[in-house]
């Protein structure tokens, strides 16, 4: 008889809906025991001096104070935790999945305690489940992103990610994603017809999630399929699909570099595009084939792997 080999057993799951619930629950526990405790020093304060705080001839109750504006914040990361939870939906995790770093856990849910609106609220939930998920998913500079991100940069954000081209050499890695600028200069306001005026790009720069060279380049050569010598084919990824490049027609392929400008994504703006629904924009990928065509090159569809479809 075989001898069973341990390591390639299937690995036990669970709903990552759970395990959302046990983390946070184990990040919560030693902050409720100090509120506790909090809470019974700030009432005795607040007896002790109701008897000489007074603003406006009305008694100042610190305690009530405090206590509404915990409450308040414990509210809002309720809602998050909420909106991560259902998420999720029936989603199930490896138990064999580490777990993610209580400081980066707590740095979330303490920012979401100050995230009431509901937009919102869901780019915090998802950033939360990605990292039950993935650890290490998110960084401490992306949370602290995301601590300025009010609702006008979640939207100005929201459109440039359903613009984005993304280049994926694996599934679950970015190693570029851009908006390209089709022949134009994003500084001058190339793509300000799609909503990516030069003003919205400044914002997103200014917030740490665009890079400020509005008209950097990429060399897409590794996106075209059959592989030149000396490339790797991947495919990059627009509006939920993934596609490669190819010869347009009978007509020769064209000679890398291909070197396609636009403003690209940070690291952080990567890791918070993760958590950002893509929109359809079929105007943009439309003219987006017009100007592959003129560079003699045409998009396919193809699979993650690279391999035209």
């Amino acid at each position: 008889m075989e001898a069973l080999d341990p390591t390639k057993l299937p690995t036990e799951v669970v709903k990552l809906s759970h395990k959302i619930i046990d983390i946070t629950r184990s990040v919560f526990s030693p902050k409720l025991a100090e509120r506790e405790a909090k809470a019974k020093i700030i009432a005795a304060q607040a007896d002790v001096a109701a008897g000489h705080i007074r603003t406006q001839g009305k008694l100042e109750d610190l305690g009530r104070r405090w206590f509404m504006e915990e409450q308040m914040r414990q509210q809002c990361q309720d809602e998050v935790i909420a909106k991560a939870i259902a998420g999720v939906h029936d989603e199930q995790i490896g138990t064999d999945t580490p777990d993610p770093d209580a400081d980066v856990v707590r740095l979330l849910l303490d920012g979401a305690g100050y995230v009431s609106q509901e937009e919102l609220q869901v780019i915090w939930g998802r950033t939360l489940a990605g990292e039950v998920r993935r650890p290490g998913s998110v960084s401490r500079r992306t949370i602290s992103i995301l601590k300025t991100m009010d609702e006008h940069i979640a939207i100005v954000f929201a459109r440039f990610c359903s613009l984005a081209c993304y280049m994926t050499p694996i599934r679950n890695e970015i190693i570029d994603a851009r908006v390209l600028s089709m022949g134009g200069q994003a500084g001058d306001n190339a793509l300000s017809p799609h909503g990516l005026s030069y003003e919205a790009l400044t914002i997103l720069s200014e917030h740490g999630l665009v890079v400020h060279d509005f008209d950097a380049w990429r060399d897409y050569g590794p996106c075209y399929w059959p592989p030149f010598p000396g490339y790797n084919t991947f495919p990059f990824r627009h509006q939920g699909e993934f596609f490669v490049l190819r010869s347009a027609g009978t007509e020769a392929a064209p000679t890398p570099p291909f070197k396609f400008h636009g403003p690209m994504m940070t690291l952080a703006g990567i890791e918070l595009s993760r958590v950002v629904d893509a929109v359809p924009v079929p105007a943009y990928l439309d003219q987006l084939r017009s100007f592959f065509r003129s560079k003699k090159l045409e998009i396919t569809r193809a699979k993650a792997g690279g391999t035209s479809s």
